[in-house]
């Protein structure tokens, strides 16, 4: 799968996401596209994880709305 979007976190933009996915009480839809977002940062300080591990990890299917 060809990966269609490169993102690239700012620190201030993962510092933000990581302090959401370590609060107790979040929805767990926003708490999926949080973990997913730091799993796919292509910056200097992220994973950059490819497609398909992500959806490995987090259960998202490229139909799935959530994403």
């Amino acid at each position: 799968m060809r990966k269609k979007y490169c993102i690239r976190l700012l620190a201030e933009e993962r510092e933000e996401l990581e302090k959401l996915t370590r609060r107790g009480r979040l929805a767990a839809v926003k708490l999926m596209k949080a973990r997913s977002l730091l799993l796919c940062d292509q910056s200097e300080d992220g994973p950059g994880w490819t497609d398909a591990e992500v959806m490995e990890a987090t259960g998202i299917s490229p139909s799935s709305r959530n994403w």
